[in-house]
């Protein structure tokens, strides 16, 4: 994401926020950070009962599926 938004990113990036904060109340998110500083980079801990159901949940996220954020699941 570049430091100025497109006029497309408003939207989906304000949905990611609400989609995390949806499932931090669902349980599924525990952890939630992002840097400050380029290179913008931001982290979620969520728990799953797969690598599948990790990748649908990431997939889900309204900027990944928008393109704005690209994410990647990392199994503990």
């Amino acid at each position: 994401m570049p430091d100025a938004p497109t006029p497309e990113e408003p939207d989906p990036v304000g949905a990611h926020a609400a989609y995390l904060t949806v499932k931090h109340r669902e349980g599924v998110v525990t952890w939630v950070a992002r840097t400050e500083t380029a290179p913008h980079l931001g982290l979620a801990v969520f728990t799953a009962p797969d690598e599948a159901a990790a990748r649908a949940l990431l997939a889900a996220d309204p900027a990944v599926a928008a393109g704005v954020f690209v994410g990647r699941v990392q199994p503990l």
